[in-house]
């Protein structure tokens, strides 16, 4: 066999492998959940049922660019809408490289305050591409368009504060698609699940991402039994400083009867909801 046939052959080869590459990522008619194995921190991508693309939180660092890029077209820059829950550095760490790289349609923040460096670095970030952003509005439901509803549970007004402890104000969404949901609560603690409760908020969600990484100051047994879950996605660096996830939310979840799986040992998390 000839060098060149040996070449062609091996291009043949690698074209098939991105044709069927790209293939697999297209839309495919279902609303698709990625929890991001992003080390200790959180990111989540959703790909809608006809390729809308939304990520809520980008992890610590430019690894999420990654992580994301396994799941979309290797001709696809858009990004639909980016949702930046608080201004903790384990969730907006990514967002700048992301800015940069990718054509993100809005941003939506929780309106804290904060002066660290890297949350001013994604601000101005966000300005010099001119990205429209908004504000939560738990009165108003984003509506992507293609059966997907994004529910803005919390807060329940932006959150205006500079604190140096944002968890509590973090932007949790529920969404929303055909008769299937999935609750994204960010970093939020026991007293602010009890507040959502007392609301009245709808959390009911077969899916949950855990509310801090599984911190045991977090899904409270009334918090857990409103939303009712078959399972909990949680996402935490393996042999994290923090104890993410504790033993006693661990137990609490078994307790519940939850099901519960771990980015720290299995890798990116993945669902598929109302599928035709």
């Amino acid at each position: 066999m000839s060098l060149r046939s040996i070449w062609i052959g091996l291009a043949i080869v690698a074209l098939s492998a991105v044709t069927l590459r790209e293939i697999s990522v297209l839309p495919d008619g279902a609303l698709h959940l990625y929890v991001l194995d992003i080390g200790q921190g959180s990111a989540n991508f959703l790909v809608t049922p006809s390729g809308h693309t939304i990520i809520v939180d980008t992890g610590p660092d430019a690894s999420v660019l990654e992580e994301i890029g396994k799941h979309l077209s290797l001709f696809s820059r858009q990004i639909d809408l980016l949702i930046l829950s608080h201004p903790d550095l384990d969730h907006i760490g990514g967002a700048v490289e992301l800015l940069k790289r990718y054509n993100v349609g809005h941003v939506l923040l929780n309106g804290a305050v904060r002066k660290t460096a890297a949350y001013k670095a994604v601000l101005a970030e966000i300005t010099k591409h001119s990205v429209p952003v908004m504000l939560p509005d738990p009165g108003k439901d984003i509506d992507i368009g293609d059966g997907v509803l994004l529910d803005i549970v919390w807060p329940r007004g932006a959150a205006y504060k500079d604190s140096l402890d944002s968890n509590n104000e973090g932007v949790t969404v529920r969404v929303l698609c055909g008769d299937d949901a999935a609750l994204l609560p960010a970093d939020i603690e026991e007293q602010t699940e009890r507040a959502i409760l007392r609301s009245g908020a709808d959390v009911r969600s077969g899916i949950l991402v855990a509310p801090h990484h599984g911190s045991k100051t977090s899904s409270s047994t009334g918090f857990l039994l409103a939303v009712d879950p078959f399972v909990v996605a949680i996402s935490a660096g393996k042999g994290n400083s923090f104890g993410h996830p504790h033993a006693v939310t661990l137990r609490r979840y078994d307790t519940l009867r939850i099901a519960h799986h771990l980015t720290a040992e299995e890798g990116t998390l993945q669902w598929t909801m109302c599928a035709i």
